[in-house]
């Protein structure tokens, strides 16, 4: 079943788009009672994330440092990885927080990590308003050229809490 995560009221024209969108269901942001943790810095990211003060990381590719000559600055390393899977927590990419080509290959970074070591990646539109959404099988192509497989391309809407 494929769900999307909304940064909005649901309204009757986000339902009939959604629909329309290949998904199955949609949450509003609001109502959701999960943690989920944006957090920029990298030292408090690997605090929090040992800490068990959070559900789902929320865009670990937003980071506030600049990225080294020699390898991206992309929010997880192995230590942090790691941590995630024995947890059990799940990290979150949003269609809203990829702006740039800086993001895209710090998402891309991240999608190769988390194959690794077996992180589960899910993907979100956080949509403000119904023209927002996109198509599932589109935003699978994206997930695809991302570096995701088409098993983790699906399994990116697969939200069950």
């Amino acid at each position: 079943m494929y769900t999307d995560i909304i940064n909005s009221e649901v309204t009757k024209e986000f339902e009939n788009m959604t629909r329309e969108m290949g998904f199955q269901k949609i949450i509003d942001l609001k109502t959701l009672k999960l943690k989920m943790i944006q957090e920029e810095n990298y030292e408090k990211l690997r605090s929090l994330v040992s800490s068990n003060k959070m559900d789902i990381l929320l865009n670990p590719h937003i980071q506030t440092k600049k990225d080294n000559p020699h390898f991206r600055m992309s929010g997880l390393d192995q230590v942090i990885c790691k941590e995630l899977f024995n947890k059990k927590i799940p990290i979150v990419i949003t269609m809203d927080s990829l702006t740039g080509p800086k993001e895209i290959g710090r998402a891309m970074q991240n999608i190769r990590l988390c194959r690794k070591y077996k992180v589960k990646i899910l993907f979100f539109t956080f949509a403000k308003n119904p023209y927002e959404l996109r198509h599932v099988k589109d935003i699978q192509s994206f997930l695809k050229i991302l570096g995701m497989t088409g098993e983790e391309a699906k399994n990116a809407f697969n939200f069950e809490f």
